[in-house]
């Protein structure tokens, strides 16, 4: 979640490895941050030092962003052409998909595969329920249930901290 309360699609809440946040750091150089995850016990085991956390950005500084593949030994050719896109974004350009290029090979529709991170971080430290959050913004699309997004655009909800599921 950004500091400005969007949901955004990114695997990790940092930045430095998987977009060009440090070709900026006349902007963004005194945003460096360290977060352990130690210090909250399991299930969080990662920790990011010296790093730029999702969390201190708003979205307009995101989205001045641009994504780059974190593993030297894969594709680099898509390299500064995408920003991070918002949850909103992302069910907009899945249902796009479907609608324009629907699947003649499957029963269902391609879906989405959502992780809430650090939900209890969130919690109580910004004092956000990312779950709710999250539940908002699949309603606000009237696929909150199985029942209701299931031929539409499949979800799966994922969180390695059971109160948020």
């Amino acid at each position: 979640m950004t500091k400005d309360g969007h949901l955004v699609t990114s695997h990790d809440p940092c930045l430095k490895e998987c977009t060009n946040v440090e070709d900026h750091l006349d902007l963004y150089g005194d945003r460096m941050g360290s977060w352990n995850g130690d210090d909250w016990g399991p299930p969080y085991t990662n920790t990011y030092v010296d790093d730029y956390l999702i969390h201190d950005f708003t979205l307009e500084e995101l989205k001045g962003l641009r994504r780059k593949m974190r593993f030297a030994d894969r594709n680099q050719g898509l390299n500064d052409i995408y920003t991070i896109m918002t949850l909103e974004e992302t069910i907009d350009l899945m249902l796009e998909l479907n609608r324009d290029f629907p699947r003649s090979d499957r029963t269902h529709p391609v879906g989405l595969y959502i992780e809430t991170k650090m939900y209890n971080y969130y919690l109580k430290e910004h004092g956000v329920d990312t779950a709710e959050e999250l539940y908002n913004v699949l309603k606000s699309y009237d696929l909150e249930t199985i029942e209701k997004c299931k031929d539409v655009l499949p979800i799966i909800v994922e969180c390695f901290e059971l109160d948020s599921l």
